[in-house]
């Protein structure tokens, strides 16, 4: 399965600190992002949530997917346990 065949994310996370973002990129932390969530604090650290996001076609149809956790000067954002990509 190639990643420009993947049309949607699912991510498994929890967070008892400050959350912040989980970017999807395609071949770089600053390549172009495909797909962004939001996680919010989850009341624990072993709280867990499933999202899921549409995911952009990639520039090149073979290409590595970075995940990028975000929320600057902030510490303890989330854990992530799993992410599935679904097909198109």
């Amino acid at each position: 399965l190639h990643l420009a065949d993947c049309g949607s994310v699912t991510a498994r996370v929890a967070s008892g600190g400050q959350g912040g973002h989980i970017e999807f990129r395609a071949g770089s932390p600053s390549g172009p992002l495909l797909a962004r969530m939001e996680v919010t604090p989850t009341g624990g650290w072993d709280k867990w949530v499933e999202l899921k996001a549409d995911l952009a076609a990639p520039p090149e149809p073979r290409a590595d997917l970075l995940v990028v956790f975000v929320n600057p000067g902030k510490g303890g954002l989330m854990n992530l346990d799993w992410i599935t990509l679904h097909p198109r």
